[in-house]
C-alpha cells in the first residue's frame, strides 16, 4: 500500500513539474519575442553612436531592395583614419544586412564588424587576417520585415543613401508578425505589429528656425499661454460672443412683452 502511494506521489510530482516547465518556457518565449526587437534596435543605435563622431572621416550608406516580395536592407557604417603616408585605414566598420530565406520563409538578420579596434578576439583577429572577407554573424531568423530609411527631417524618407555626407537620421522598421492578406498580394502589416526607431546620425547638424519679432504682436494682448485662468476667461469670452445674438434677441423680446403689457394696462384691459 505504501509503495502504491509513493508511486502515485512521484507520478503527480512529475506531471506538475512538466506543466510548470511548459508554462515557464511559454512565458520565456513571450518575453524573448517582446525584448528581441528592442535589443536589435538598441544595438543598431549603439553602433551609430560609437562610430559616428564629430570631425571623423565617417560615412553611412543605406540600401534597400526587394527579393521575392520581401524587403532586404543593408546598413554600412565606416570610420577611417589616415597613416603617415596619408593612406586611409578603416578604424571601425559595421554592416547590418538582412537576407530573405525562401526555405524558412523568414528574413535572417546578420551583423559584421571589422577594423583596428578589437571587440571580439576571435572574429576581429580573423577579420584582420582576411580584411576582404567579413564574417556575418546571424542574430535572428524569425523576422518577417526589415527596412532602413534615411531622412533629413523635412522631406520624404529615402530608401537609398550612398553619399559621403552623413544623413540627419535613419529610421529602422522591423516586425516578427505575419503580414496581412491583401488583394494585390503586397506585403502589409498592422501598425501595432511594426516596431520602429528613429536614430539621429548627424548630431551637429544646423537647425534653422525663425524667432518671431515681438513688434508684430500687440503688447496689450500678449499673455501667458499656460495661464489656466486666462484660457478660461478667453473661453468664456468666446462663448459670450457666440451667445450674444441669442441674448439680444431674448432681451428684445422681453422689451416687446413689457411694452404690450403696459399698453394693456393703459387701456384698462385685463389679461
Amino acid at each position: 500500500m505504501a509503495l502504491a502511494i509513493s508511486s502515485l506521489v512521484i507520478a503527480v510530482s512529475a506531471i506538475l513539474l512538466m506543466r510548470s516547465n511548459k508554462t515557464f518556457n511559454s512565458i520565456e518565449s513571450v518575453l524573448d519575442k517582446n525584448s528581441l526587437p528592442r535589443e536589435i534596435l538598441h544595438m543598431i543605435a549603439r553602433d551609430v553612436r560609437e562610430i559616428v563622431s564629430p570631425g571623423a572621416d565617417v560615412f553611412l550608406h543605406v540600401q534597400n531592395k526587394t527579393y521575392k516580395g520581401r524587403n532586404e536592407a543593408r546598413l554600412e557604417i565606416t570610420s577611417r583614419v589616415y597613416n603617415k603616408k596619408g593612406v586611409p585605414v578603416i578604424l571601425k566598420r559595421v554592416i547590418w544586412q538582412s537576407r530573405y530565406d525562401p526555405g524558412l520563409d523568414r528574413i535572417v538578420l546578420y551583423r559584421a564588424r571589422s577594423g583596428l579596434s578589437l571587440a571580439d578576439k576571435v572574429l576581429d583577429t580573423q577579420a584582420k587576417e582576411h580584411p576582404d572577407s567579413l564574417i556575418f554573424v546571424p542574430l535572428t531568423n524569425e523576422l518577417t520585415y526589415f527596412k532602413i530609411l534615411v531622412g533629413n527631417m523635412q522631406e520624404e524618407p529615402l530608401s537609398q543613401w550612398l553619399s559621403n555626407r552623413l544623413p540627419e537620421a535613419i529610421k529602422v522598421e522591423l516586425s516578427f508578425a505575419q503580414p496581412l492578406d491583401t488583394v494585390t498580394n503586397k506585403q502589409e502589416f498592422a501598425p501595432e505589429d511594426l516596431i520602429s526607431r528613429t536614430i539621429v546620425v548627424d548630431t551637429l547638424r544646423k537647425i534653422s528656425f525663425t524667432v518671431p519679432d515681438i513688434d508684430d504682436y500687440e503688447k496689450d494682448k500678449l499673455g501667458e499661454p499656460n495661464d489656466i485662468n486666462e484660457k478660461e476667461a478667453n473661453q468664456r469670452t468666446s462663448k459670450d460672443a457666440q451667445a450674444s445674438p441669442i441674448r439680444s434677441t431674448i432681451e428684445e423680446g422681453a422689451k416687446i412683452d413689457n411694452s404690450e403689457a403696459e399698453s394693456l394696462r393703459v387701456n384698462g384691459v385685463s389679461k
